[in-house]
């Protein structure tokens, strides 16, 4: 059996760092790199980059940084092993190792996660035999014939059925050997009273939800005979959640990074009919509004979100919920509504593709659909009061607008005068009513979820007013980026007394590869750090060391200031022990102190260093002077 070390490579060397950021990002080409928008925080201007000829990406925006590793860490949230285990399944490669398993045990009752998604992969094999077995799934074939879709898409979707026994789960795990528990961690099982296991999901056709990296991460069953809830999900657990997921994301995720726009509807079928259909840069939310992780999700991938809503008051709040999201996300939001109470689904099988088209171009963006909702409230027959909420409803959401960068001047201009013609109010208070508004922070605005570490710009700063800190970090990065000037730099480069715990533990990496093997790879001292902020600072001080160039002639001159440090500092203490007296001596061995003190002194003085010009003037002069 391989050691770590070894399985750990061969996964690095295994899996493409741009594939697997892809299949989160859109990257675009940037000179030797690719950018995107970083998924870790919110931006409008890219500025992520992934390097591929060094293994590693880089957000200037909120600072994080690292290997393939890294970015699985942070995307999954998971700790290193839990991304080392899920790179090796990637790239089939087992992980396991002498010396004993390192898990990332926790997720879903002490299961990892990639042992859930392998059990919901089993689970979504079984659920699709059922459905397609004779004499079995006649009930769910029907439904999706009269729904208008195709066995085609339903295979596109991995559509499967939790047949009404409630038994097969269970009979086809025994066979399969698999854990009653990890089924119950994974939510396809549940504890009865009497302790017993019995399957969730009963008599219902099975919609298996499928992240970007298209793991099954969970399930939505839609009831087939008489249930109190019509749909039901996979309870939320270290893999699933559905504030956190979009249904046909894995299979919209490459239209929607073409078309740099993504359509949102509210139902699995309502999904697979518009993909049917060729909107293929649809996805659906769980039964949940939008919520901040759909818009951050979506933003990594598209300017533009049309929401499709039902018409129906429920459908229109949920819509008007979604507004604010988005926008929050610098995100375009135009919203459209079908026509005649029909839901997407059934809306597709009357009009068609051309029909549905119509529906989307006649999407209104969501400043005239706020509006259109103001002016029938304010002109309906309510009280003065309710009038004056409505209004202040739009000003509130117009001021939100203005505080994420959504309107410019001129169009807030035309607001302003619209809103004062139909209140008959002065524009000028209007003006007023807004910019008070646009002062408060709205609630809920997204903040990085991404912490950027401790090497950030305090240790910067402390540097700057430390020449010795600085020359000590100058070397770092210089050998980060040209680990061949080891040599020059291993006489008085000295990681121990860098003070930022980060940089002080990257530092003695790196002096620990130099020594051993003479040079150092960058894409293996990234493989050794576990510790995401650890990473990011790693690769903050690659990229100023890049930008410093000239790396020989940077490496010497900061080595040429820690000897200078280095030699004051050995002089000020040698200095501090020859101005001591001898015990009980005589003057003249205090006065031959004092002259020894004074040849070092000058010595340092003609080098500029620590002690005046008058320490050579005093020597020179002798004691009596």
């Amino acid at each position: 059996m391989e050691d770590f070390r070894s399985i750990k490579e061969k996964v690095r060397q295994s899996v493409s760092l741009v594939e697997v950021i892809a299949e989160h990002v859109t990257l675009r080409p940037s000179g030797k790199s690719l950018k995107g928008r970083c998924p870790f925080h919110a931006e409008k201007t890219p500025s992520f980059f992934v390097t591929p000829e060094r293994g590693i990406f880089k957000c200037f925006g909120c600072g994080v940084g690292g290997d393939v590793f890294k970015f699985v860490q942070l995307i999954e949230r998971v700790e290193f092993m839990g991304a080392l285990r899920m790179l090796a399944e990637r790239a089939g490669i087992e992980a396991r190792w002498s010396g004993g398993p390192r898990g990332d045990r926790g997720a879903g009752g002490g299961r990892s996660r990639a042992d859930l998604a392998r059990v919901n992969a089993w689970a979504a094999g079984v659920f699709a035999r059922e459905l397609w077995t004779p004499g079995q799934g006649e009930r769910a074939r029907a439904f999706l014939e009269s729904r208008g879709l195709s066995r085609e898409s339903a295979e596109r979707f991995g559509l499967g059925l939790a047949p009404a026994d409630g038994g097969q789960l269970l009979r086809a795990s025994r066979q399969a050997s698999i854990d009653p528990e990890l089924l119950t961690a994974a939510g396809l099982l549940a504890l009865g009273d009497g302790g017993d296991r019995y399957e969730v999901f009963r008599d219902r056709l099975m919609f298996p939800i499928r992240d970007t990296m298209n793991r099954v991460i969970g399930f939505g069953g839609r009831a087939l005979g008489e249930a109190k809830a019509k749909y039901v999900n996979t309870a939320q657990n270290g893999l699933f959640d559905k504030g956190r997921s979009l249904y046909g994301l894995d299979l919209a995720r490459k239209a929607i990074g073409e078309t740099r726009s993504v359509l949102v509807v509210e139902g699995y079928t309502d999904c697979m009919a518009a993909h049917q259909h060729g909107f293929e840069n649809t996805v659906a939310t769980l039964g949940t509004a939008l919520t901040e992780a759909h818009a951050s999700l979506l933003r990594r991938y598209c300017d533009e979100v049309t929401l499709l809503f039902d018409a129906d008051s429920a459908g229109e709040a949920a819509a008007d919920r979604a507004l604010g999201v988005a926008l929050q996300h610098g995100l375009r939001v135009t919203l459209g509504q079908v026509p005649e109470g029909k839901d997407p689904c059934d809306y597709l099988q009357v009009a068609g593709a051309g029909g549905f088209k119509c529906v989307l171009n006649s999407a209104v963006e969501a400043l005239g659909f706020k509006w259109e909702r103001t002016l029938a409230r304010f002109q309906s027959d309510s009280g003065a009061s309710d009038r004056q909420a409505a209004m202040a409803d739009y000003t509130r959401f117009v001021a939100e607008m203005g505080r994420y960068g959504v309107l410019d001047a001129i169009q807030r201009g035309l607001i302003v005068n619209e809103v004062a013609r139909v209140v008959s109010v002065p524009a000028e208070d209007v003006q007023r009513l807004l910019a008070r508004r646009s002062r408060i922070r709205p609630g809920g605005q997204r903040t990085s979820e991404v912490p950027t570490g401790g090497h950030g710009r305090g240790g910067d700063r402390e540097a700057a007013g430390d020449p010795e800190q600085a020359a000590s970090i100058t070397i770092l990065e210089v050998l980060l980026n040209d680990p061949g000037l080891w040599p020059c730099a291993r006489g008085v480069f000295e990681p121990g007394r860098l003070r930022d715990p980060l940089r002080r533990a990257i530092a003695e990496r790196v002096r620990g590869l130099c020594e051993r093997t003479g040079g150092m790879d960058v894409g293996e001292l990234l493989s050794s750090i576990e510790s995401t902020q650890e990473a990011s600072c790693l690769t903050d001080l690659m990229f100023q060391g890049e930008s410093r160039g000239d790396f020989e002639n940077t490496l010497q001159s900061a080595v040429s200031r820690l000897e200078q440090i280095r030699t004051a500092r050995a002089a000020r203490s040698a200095a501090a022990e020859l101005c001591q007296p001898p015990a009980g001596g005589t003057q003249d061995e205090g006065d031959e102190a004092l002259r020894r003190w004074g040849r070092l002194a000058a010595e340092v003085a003609g080098r500029g260093q620590l002690y005046p010009r008058r320490a050579v003037e005093d020597y020179e002069a002798g004691p009596e002077g």
